[in-house]
């Protein structure tokens, strides 16, 4: 029997719409409900996850050190109904939570033990494959080139990836969870985790790096991830997701040595960064990011077109640097961008 098969008898012994989520509590199978939902079980089935503030309330009833059935009784101001937790045990191990919105019913232990006790072998067995696609996406993601290769052959081989399909490497925090589908593919590192996405997917926070279509390319897309992500850190402006393909200039310059980005720093932008006036830096580089085109500087900075100027003119004595000349803009422009960097 598969998870949902079980979850549907599980359903049948407790008599009411049962639910399985793994021990983080996100949402792995549910039975058809045909009875009222509180918030807290339409949240999980529409987020597929329960939320921080969820975990923690049903965590003081002691659902990780349970060994039996445990009854979570009402809470009617937060509107959440009881419900039964029956923990998915593998020895001293919890696989996860099966969960029914409790009506008063007796529990049968005795028809419930055996489902509970596949859900936890399929669970196990669940884990451990995770496990090994995950060592061979950190394989073709991080190995050598011989040990990408052979990653990369394999995951043709298990069908988890197509050569000639589109696909790009995503970064995103350690916590962050593999998901489903295409992002159940991914390798949780020490300090990050990488998914790896069909075109178009996207994560909830983090960079996600070029497209590829040959498996061994996408070492290159992670690399690209973990640049991107570096930029969305320093720079405000690419979060909460940075796409490589987007990044412009940063792309060049998130890839030089420190000292190589504190030389593009030096001279004339170094007076203008030593001056300290924040509000001169952010007008400046809105300036030049909109080409020098003065009304619309103006409309993203709210100021009048001659307060613009009057900044503009600052910035010039400054610096040295005549905006009007093509060249100078080109150079203070890069420099400003490097500066979101040095020292990061």
């Amino acid at each position: 029997m598969e998870l949902q098969d079980l979850v549907d008898e599980v359903s049948r012994v407790l008599g009411g719409p049962a639910t399985l989520e793994d021990r983080a509590l996100r949402l792995l199978a549910y039975a058809p409900h045909a009875t009222p939902l509180d918030a807290v079980r339409q949240a999980s089935i529409l987020r597929r996850e329960a939320s921080p503030a969820v975990r923690r309330h049903f965590q003081r009833y002691g659902i990780d050190r349970a060994v039996a059935p445990v009854r979570i009784p009402a809470d009617p101001e937060a509107g959440v109904l009881g419900r039964i937790c029956v923990p998915v045990r593998q020895g001293s191990v919890i696989r996860g939570f099966l969960w029914v919105l409790d009506e008063g019913q007796e529990i049968d232990e005795r028809r419930l033990r055996p489902l509970v006790e596949r859900l936890a072998v399929l669970l196990a067995g669940e884990a451990r494959d995770r496990a090994g696609q995950g060592r061979l996406v950190r394989d073709l993601l991080t190995g050598p080139e011989e040990a990408r290769a052979a990653a990369g052959d394999r995951l043709v081989d298990l069908r988890l990836l197509v050569p000639g399909r589109h696909y790009q490497v995503a970064v995103a925090a350690p916590s962050a969870p593999l998901g489903e589908g295409a992002a159940a593919l991914g390798w949780v590192g020490e300090d990050a985790t990488a998914l790896i996405l069909r075109e178009g997917e996207t994560v909830a926070a983090g960079g996600i790096g070029g497209v590829r279509t040959q498996p061994h390319e996408l070492a290159e897309s992670w690399r690209e991830a973990r640049d991107a992500a570096e930029v969305a850190r320093v720079v405000p402006s690419f979060r909460p997701v940075a796409r490589w393909s987007e990044l412009g200039v940063y792309r060049t310059l998130i890839r030089l040595r420190d000292a190589d980005l504190r030389g593009a720093v030096a001279g004339p932008v170094r007076r203008l960064l030593d001056a300290g006036d924040l509000e001169l830096i952010h007008t400046v580089e809105t300036f030049l990011d909109r080409a020098g085109h003065v009304q619309e500087s103006a409309r993203e900075l709210s100021i009048h077109r001659q307060t613009l100027y009057y900044r503009l003119e600052k910035v010039s004595r400054i610096t040295g640097l005549d905006l009007d000349d093509g060249r100078a803009r080109l150079e203070l422009h890069l420099a400003l961008k490097a500066a979101h960097l040095v020292d990061r």
